[in-house]
Protein backbone atom coordinates (compact mmCIF):
# COMPACT_ATOMS: atom_id res chain seq x y z
CA UNK A 1 0.00 0.00 0.00
CA UNK A 2 2.82 2.43 0.84
CA UNK A 3 4.38 1.66 -2.57
CA UNK A 4 1.09 2.44 -4.34
CA UNK A 5 0.70 5.77 -2.50
CA UNK A 6 4.31 6.59 -3.33
CA UNK A 7 3.73 5.86 -7.03
CA UNK A 8 0.53 7.93 -7.14
CA UNK A 9 2.47 10.97 -5.91
CA UNK A 10 4.72 10.81 -8.99
CA UNK A 11 4.15 11.81 -12.60
CA UNK A 12 3.37 9.08 -15.13
CA UNK A 13 6.90 9.03 -16.58
CA UNK A 14 8.41 8.85 -13.08
CA UNK A 15 6.05 5.93 -12.33
CA UNK A 16 7.20 4.18 -15.53
CA UNK A 17 10.88 4.64 -14.64
CA UNK A 18 10.38 3.29 -11.09
CA UNK A 19 8.41 0.22 -12.26
CA UNK A 20 11.00 -0.52 -14.96
CA UNK A 21 13.79 -0.32 -12.38
CA UNK A 22 11.97 -2.72 -10.04
CA UNK A 23 11.30 -5.23 -12.83
CA UNK A 24 14.91 -5.16 -14.02
CA UNK A 25 16.21 -5.56 -10.45
CA UNK A 26 13.92 -8.55 -9.89
CA UNK A 27 15.01 -10.18 -13.15
CA UNK A 28 18.68 -9.69 -12.26
CA UNK A 29 18.15 -11.25 -8.81
CA UNK A 30 16.30 -14.21 -10.34
CA UNK A 31 19.10 -14.71 -12.84
CA UNK A 32 21.67 -14.85 -10.03
CA UNK A 33 19.65 -17.30 -7.94
CA UNK A 34 18.71 -19.65 -10.81
CA UNK A 35 21.18 -22.56 -11.31
CA UNK A 36 22.51 -22.80 -14.87
CA UNK A 37 24.17 -25.64 -16.76
CA UNK A 38 27.80 -24.68 -17.36
CA UNK A 39 31.22 -26.27 -17.84
CA UNK A 40 30.83 -27.15 -14.13
CA UNK A 41 28.11 -29.66 -15.03
CA UNK A 42 29.10 -31.21 -18.39
CA UNK A 43 27.41 -34.14 -20.12
CA UNK A 44 24.13 -33.66 -18.21
CA UNK A 45 22.31 -35.14 -21.21
CA UNK A 46 22.63 -38.64 -22.60
CA UNK A 47 24.31 -39.45 -25.90
CA UNK A 48 20.94 -39.23 -27.71
CA UNK A 49 20.02 -35.86 -26.18
CA UNK A 50 17.57 -37.26 -23.62
CA UNK A 51 17.86 -36.84 -19.85
CA UNK A 52 17.73 -39.46 -17.09
CA UNK A 53 16.93 -39.10 -13.40
CA UNK A 54 18.52 -41.74 -11.17
CA UNK A 55 17.26 -43.15 -7.89
CA UNK A 56 20.42 -45.10 -7.04
CA UNK A 57 23.93 -45.63 -8.45
CA UNK A 58 26.50 -48.03 -6.98
CA UNK A 59 30.07 -49.08 -7.77
CA UNK A 60 31.49 -52.43 -6.66
CA UNK A 61 35.13 -52.13 -7.69
CA UNK A 62 38.15 -50.05 -6.63
CA UNK A 63 38.37 -46.36 -7.47
CA UNK A 64 41.31 -45.58 -9.77
CA UNK A 65 44.26 -43.87 -8.09
CA UNK A 66 44.34 -40.33 -9.41
CA UNK A 67 46.73 -37.49 -8.57
CA UNK A 68 45.35 -34.85 -6.19
CA UNK A 69 44.79 -32.53 -9.15
CA UNK A 70 44.29 -32.93 -12.88
CA UNK A 71 44.41 -30.28 -15.60
CA UNK A 72 41.46 -29.01 -17.58
CA UNK A 73 42.09 -28.32 -21.24
CA UNK A 74 40.76 -26.54 -24.29
CA UNK A 75 40.84 -27.43 -27.97
CA UNK A 76 43.42 -25.39 -29.90
CA UNK A 77 43.27 -27.11 -33.31
CA UNK A 78 40.96 -29.52 -35.13
CA UNK A 79 42.42 -31.68 -37.89
CA UNK A 80 41.14 -31.13 -41.43
CA UNK A 81 39.74 -34.57 -42.26
CA UNK A 82 40.02 -34.36 -46.08
CA UNK A 83 43.47 -32.79 -46.27
CA UNK A 84 45.29 -34.10 -43.20
CA UNK A 85 43.73 -37.54 -42.72
CA UNK A 86 42.23 -38.86 -45.98
CA UNK A 87 44.83 -37.54 -48.45
CA UNK A 88 47.84 -39.35 -46.84
CA UNK A 89 45.86 -42.61 -46.95
CA UNK A 90 44.96 -42.05 -50.62
CA UNK A 91 48.62 -41.48 -51.47
CA UNK A 92 50.02 -44.36 -49.39
CA UNK A 93 47.56 -47.02 -50.58
CA UNK A 94 46.78 -45.58 -54.06
CA UNK A 95 43.12 -45.20 -53.22
CA UNK A 96 40.69 -43.71 -55.74
CA UNK A 97 37.26 -42.44 -54.66
CA UNK A 98 34.58 -44.03 -56.85
CA UNK A 99 32.71 -40.70 -57.09
CA UNK A 100 32.89 -37.29 -55.43
CA UNK A 101 30.22 -38.11 -52.82
CA UNK A 102 30.29 -41.92 -52.73
CA UNK A 103 32.22 -42.37 -49.48
CA UNK A 104 34.03 -45.36 -51.03
CA UNK A 105 37.70 -45.59 -52.07
CA UNK A 106 39.24 -48.56 -53.90
CA UNK A 107 42.89 -49.57 -54.15
CA UNK A 108 45.02 -52.58 -55.14
CA UNK A 109 45.46 -53.88 -51.54
CA UNK A 110 43.19 -51.76 -49.36
CA UNK A 111 39.75 -50.21 -49.63
CA UNK A 112 38.19 -47.45 -47.54
CA UNK A 113 34.65 -46.36 -46.68
CA UNK A 114 33.22 -43.34 -44.87
CA UNK A 115 30.05 -43.18 -42.77
CA UNK A 116 27.92 -40.38 -44.22
CA UNK A 117 26.56 -39.34 -40.80
CA UNK A 118 29.52 -39.22 -38.42
CA UNK A 119 32.28 -39.16 -41.11
CA UNK A 120 33.99 -42.18 -39.53
CA UNK A 121 36.55 -43.81 -41.86
CA UNK A 122 37.34 -47.53 -42.12
CA UNK A 123 40.37 -48.75 -44.08
CA UNK A 124 40.86 -52.51 -44.46
CA UNK A 125 42.60 -55.15 -46.56
CA UNK A 126 40.76 -56.30 -49.66
CA UNK A 127 41.47 -59.94 -48.78
CA UNK A 128 42.28 -61.49 -45.36
CA UNK A 129 45.81 -62.67 -44.79
CA UNK A 130 46.44 -66.38 -44.50
CA UNK A 131 49.35 -66.63 -42.10
CA UNK A 132 50.11 -68.36 -38.81
CA UNK A 133 52.56 -65.68 -37.71
CA UNK A 134 51.74 -63.98 -34.40
CA UNK A 135 52.32 -60.70 -32.59
CA UNK A 136 52.69 -59.72 -28.95
CA UNK A 137 50.94 -56.77 -27.33
CA UNK A 138 54.21 -54.86 -27.03
CA UNK A 139 55.15 -55.53 -30.66
CA UNK A 140 51.71 -54.50 -31.91
CA UNK A 141 51.80 -51.24 -29.92
CA UNK A 142 55.20 -50.40 -31.36
CA UNK A 143 54.01 -51.10 -34.90
CA UNK A 144 50.84 -49.04 -34.52
CA UNK A 145 52.60 -46.05 -32.95
CA UNK A 146 55.38 -46.04 -35.57
CA UNK A 147 52.91 -46.40 -38.43
CA UNK A 148 50.71 -43.48 -37.33
CA UNK A 149 53.70 -41.29 -36.46
CA UNK A 150 55.01 -41.70 -40.00
CA UNK A 151 51.59 -41.31 -41.64
CA UNK A 152 50.51 -38.33 -39.50
CA UNK A 153 53.69 -36.65 -38.19
CA UNK A 154 51.83 -33.57 -36.91
CA UNK A 155 49.59 -35.61 -34.60
CA UNK A 156 50.69 -36.60 -31.10
CA UNK A 157 49.00 -39.95 -30.46
CA UNK A 158 49.31 -42.27 -27.48
CA UNK A 159 48.34 -45.95 -27.33
CA UNK A 160 45.96 -47.12 -24.60
CA UNK A 161 48.22 -49.91 -23.43
CA UNK A 162 45.72 -51.27 -20.88
CA UNK A 163 43.09 -51.82 -23.60
CA UNK A 164 45.18 -53.79 -26.12
CA UNK A 165 43.40 -57.00 -27.11
CA UNK A 166 44.98 -60.05 -28.78
CA UNK A 167 42.66 -61.79 -31.25
CA UNK A 168 42.37 -65.19 -32.92
CA UNK A 169 41.20 -65.36 -36.51
CA UNK A 170 38.17 -67.34 -37.63
CA UNK A 171 34.67 -66.72 -39.01
CA UNK A 172 34.58 -64.03 -36.29
CA UNK A 173 37.49 -62.51 -34.41
CA UNK A 174 37.68 -63.79 -30.84
CA UNK A 175 39.79 -62.62 -27.92
CA UNK A 176 42.86 -64.80 -27.49
CA UNK A 177 44.02 -66.05 -24.10
CA UNK A 178 47.60 -66.52 -25.30
CA UNK A 179 50.51 -64.11 -24.93
CA UNK A 180 50.88 -64.04 -28.74
CA UNK A 181 48.13 -64.10 -31.36
CA UNK A 182 47.64 -63.52 -35.10
CA UNK A 183 46.09 -60.09 -34.57
CA UNK A 184 46.03 -57.27 -32.01
CA UNK A 185 43.63 -54.36 -31.60
CA UNK A 186 45.02 -51.07 -30.26
CA UNK A 187 43.26 -47.78 -29.48
CA UNK A 188 45.28 -44.59 -29.98
CA UNK A 189 44.31 -40.99 -29.40
CA UNK A 190 45.58 -37.54 -28.44
CA UNK A 191 46.17 -37.33 -24.69
CA UNK A 192 46.38 -34.93 -21.76
CA UNK A 193 48.13 -35.84 -18.49
CA UNK A 194 48.64 -39.34 -20.01
CA UNK A 195 44.87 -39.92 -20.29
CA UNK A 196 43.19 -40.38 -23.70
CA UNK A 197 41.09 -37.58 -25.19
CA UNK A 198 37.76 -38.57 -26.73
CA UNK A 199 35.43 -36.14 -28.47
CA UNK A 200 31.87 -35.66 -27.22
CA UNK A 201 29.89 -38.89 -26.90
CA UNK A 202 32.05 -40.86 -29.36
CA UNK A 203 32.21 -44.46 -28.19
CA UNK A 204 35.76 -45.11 -29.44
CA UNK A 205 38.93 -42.97 -29.40
CA UNK A 206 40.24 -41.35 -32.58
CA UNK A 207 42.11 -44.41 -33.93
CA UNK A 208 41.33 -48.12 -33.69
CA UNK A 209 44.14 -50.11 -35.32
CA UNK A 210 44.36 -53.84 -36.07
CA UNK A 211 47.93 -55.09 -36.37
CA UNK A 212 49.18 -58.48 -37.60
CA UNK A 213 52.67 -59.89 -37.95
CA UNK A 214 52.88 -58.47 -41.48
CA UNK A 215 51.71 -54.99 -40.54
CA UNK A 216 48.51 -52.93 -40.42
CA UNK A 217 45.37 -54.77 -41.51
CA UNK A 218 42.55 -52.40 -40.58
CA UNK A 219 42.09 -48.86 -39.23
CA UNK A 220 38.97 -47.07 -38.04
CA UNK A 221 39.29 -43.29 -37.66
CA UNK A 222 36.62 -41.42 -35.69
CA UNK A 223 36.68 -37.62 -36.18
CA UNK A 224 37.03 -34.92 -35.11
CA UNK A 225 40.67 -35.30 -34.10
CA UNK A 226 41.71 -32.44 -31.85
CA UNK A 227 44.78 -31.00 -30.16
CA UNK A 228 44.29 -29.79 -26.58
CA UNK A 229 46.30 -27.54 -24.32
CA UNK A 230 46.12 -27.24 -20.53
CA UNK A 231 44.22 -24.29 -19.04
CA UNK A 232 44.16 -24.84 -15.27
CA UNK A 233 44.18 -27.61 -12.65
CA UNK A 234 41.36 -28.77 -10.36
CA UNK A 235 41.06 -31.26 -7.51
CA UNK A 236 40.14 -34.84 -8.32
CA UNK A 237 37.36 -36.82 -6.62
CA UNK A 238 36.81 -40.52 -5.98
CA UNK A 239 34.61 -42.71 -8.16
CA UNK A 240 32.05 -42.89 -5.34
CA UNK A 241 31.87 -39.09 -5.03
CA UNK A 242 31.52 -38.83 -8.81
CA UNK A 243 28.48 -41.13 -8.74
CA UNK A 244 26.92 -39.02 -6.01
CA UNK A 245 27.34 -35.99 -8.28
CA UNK A 246 25.81 -37.94 -11.17
CA UNK A 247 22.70 -38.64 -9.07
CA UNK A 248 22.27 -34.88 -8.75
CA UNK A 249 22.83 -33.96 -12.40
CA UNK A 250 21.36 -37.05 -14.11
CA UNK A 251 22.14 -38.01 -17.71
CA UNK A 252 25.65 -38.88 -18.85
CA UNK A 253 24.71 -42.19 -20.48
CA UNK A 254 27.21 -43.05 -23.22
CA UNK A 255 25.60 -46.34 -24.25
CA UNK A 256 22.78 -48.64 -23.22
CA UNK A 257 22.44 -52.02 -24.94
CA UNK A 258 19.35 -54.19 -24.79
CA UNK A 259 20.07 -57.96 -24.84
CA UNK A 260 17.98 -58.39 -28.01
CA UNK A 261 19.53 -55.25 -29.58
CA UNK A 262 16.26 -53.29 -29.47
CA UNK A 263 16.48 -49.53 -28.98
CA UNK A 264 16.70 -48.57 -25.30
CA UNK A 265 14.66 -45.66 -23.92
CA UNK A 266 17.32 -44.08 -21.70
CA UNK A 267 14.76 -42.00 -19.82
CA UNK A 268 13.46 -45.22 -18.21
CA UNK A 269 16.81 -46.19 -16.66
CA UNK A 270 16.52 -45.57 -12.91
CA UNK A 271 19.37 -47.35 -11.15
CA UNK A 272 22.89 -48.42 -12.07
CA UNK A 273 25.30 -51.03 -10.72
CA UNK A 274 28.80 -50.53 -12.12
CA UNK A 275 31.65 -53.04 -11.91
CA UNK A 276 34.51 -51.27 -13.72
CA UNK A 277 35.72 -47.73 -14.38
CA UNK A 278 38.36 -45.99 -16.46
CA UNK A 279 39.45 -42.35 -16.75
CA UNK A 280 39.55 -40.34 -19.98
CA UNK A 281 39.22 -36.75 -21.12
CA UNK A 282 36.04 -35.76 -22.93
CA UNK A 283 35.73 -32.68 -25.11
CA UNK A 284 32.33 -31.09 -24.56
CA UNK A 285 30.69 -27.66 -24.67
CA UNK A 286 32.88 -24.61 -25.36
CA UNK A 287 35.59 -27.05 -26.56
CA UNK A 288 36.57 -27.75 -22.94
CA UNK A 289 38.43 -30.99 -22.18
CA UNK A 290 37.44 -32.44 -18.80
CA UNK A 291 38.70 -35.63 -17.08
CA UNK A 292 35.79 -38.03 -16.75
CA UNK A 293 35.09 -41.35 -15.10
CA UNK A 294 33.68 -43.89 -17.57
CA UNK A 295 31.67 -46.46 -15.61
CA UNK A 296 30.65 -49.78 -17.13
CA UNK A 297 27.97 -52.07 -15.73
CA UNK A 298 24.24 -52.62 -15.69
CA UNK A 299 21.22 -50.33 -15.53
CA UNK A 300 17.75 -51.27 -14.30
CA UNK A 301 14.65 -49.73 -15.86
CA UNK A 302 11.50 -48.61 -14.04
CA UNK A 303 9.99 -51.98 -15.09
CA UNK A 304 12.87 -53.96 -13.55
CA UNK A 305 14.57 -54.81 -16.87
CA UNK A 306 18.38 -55.17 -16.89
CA UNK A 307 20.31 -53.17 -19.51
CA UNK A 308 24.11 -53.20 -19.95
CA UNK A 309 25.71 -49.84 -20.56
CA UNK A 310 28.22 -47.11 -19.76
CA UNK A 311 27.96 -43.67 -18.19
CA UNK A 312 30.19 -40.58 -17.98
CA UNK A 313 30.67 -38.16 -15.09
CA UNK A 314 33.49 -35.71 -14.15
CA UNK A 315 36.45 -37.04 -12.16
CA UNK A 316 37.20 -33.60 -10.72
CA UNK A 317 35.51 -30.98 -8.53
CA UNK A 318 33.46 -28.70 -10.74
CA UNK A 319 31.10 -26.98 -8.32
CA UNK A 320 28.24 -29.45 -8.01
Amino acid sequence: MKILRFLKSKTWYQQLAIVSFLLLSGAALLNVLTPKPSPATPFMQNSDGTTTTYTDLTFSSTSPKLPEELPLGKVVTTTNLDVEIIKPLEELYRLDQTSADSGIWLGPRFSMSQNSKNKQLTLSLNAPLETKATVTKEGAISQAESYLAELYPTLSLKAQTENVMLLDRGPELQESKRTEAPLARIFLSPSLADYPIVFGYNFFPAFEVYVGAEGIEKITITPPIVSVEQTTTVKTITAGAALENLKQTGGGILSARHPDLNIVDKTLLQTGEFSSVTVEYRVGAQSAAIPMYRFKGEFTTSAGEKISGEVLTPAVELGF
